[in-house]
Parts: C-alpha cells; structure tokens; sequence
C-alpha cells in the first residue's frame, strides 16, 4: 500500500513541502500514480525520515530517533544514551583485555605442547636401557 502525499507527510510529522524537496533531491524515491499524483512506499519514507517514539505511541517522551545510524543532524545525545554508549565501550574494553588473556594463553600452550612433543620424541629415539643387574641367576 502506496501513501499519497498528504499522509506520507501526516505519517513523517513533516510538511508537504519538506517531502516534495526530498523528492525532487532524490533523497526519497517514490512514483506517480495515473493521476499524477505521488505514491510513497512507507518504507521508503520512513528510511528517510525516520520512526520517532512518539509516533510509536508513547505519549510524553520526547522525539527519539530510532534509526541505529542516526545522521549527525540528528538530536543531541541524551544522558541515558551517554551511560549505555559508556557502559557499550566498557564492555568493548572488557572483551578486548579477554581476548588478549585468551591469546597469551594459547602462546603458552602451544609452547607446553612443543616442550611435551620434544620431550616425546627423545625418549622414543633414545637406546633402550639395559637393566643394573645385567644376568638374572635362577636356583
């Protein structure tokens, strides 16, 4: 289902003229009907202008872009977004120290296993040892 102008801008929460700008950019794509009128995909609109939490029925919160890469004209950062962005780059930090960990320890186990392979190997090509009691007397 194709939306006409007018609800394509009711639905974006922007004017008419902002969309037929985007149009005539070619930042948003849509097509003419038989009448000569335009259909928009809401697909194609909303990758343009992006769903906002209020539109997503949440009364009372303020416009929140949705959209993960959000444009540098974007809204400004809110201090919940700064405390999940510091917590995310903690956990990034965490896991790069693991992996170095995890690393390390697989450079010391390799070398444990080369020194057990060494150690494997002289003991197979080594001349057998005759025992300190060279004859055995039976009575």
């Amino acid at each position: 289902m194709h939306l006409s102008l007018r609800q394509a801008a009711k639905e974006a929460g922007v004017a008419k003229t902002t969309l037929i700008r985007a149009l005539r950019s070619g930042r948003l794509s849509a097509q003419k009907n038989d009448l000569g009128d335009w259909a928009i995909d809401p697909a194609e609109l909303h990758r343009v202008f992006p769903l906002r939490a209020q539109d997503q029925g949440d009364p009372g919160s303020a416009p929140v872009v949705l959209d993960h890469d959000a444009s540098p004209s974007g809204p400004p950062a809110t201090s919940l977004d700064r405390e999940r962005l510091a917590a995310l780059e903690a956990q990034v930090q965490a896991l790069k120290e693991l992996i170095q960990r995890l690393d390390q320890d697989k450079r010391d186990l390799k070398e444990e296993r080369d020194r057990w392979a060494a150690q494997a190997e002289r003991l197979a090509l080594a001349p057998p040892r005759r025992p300190w009691w060279p004859w055995r007397r039976s009575a």
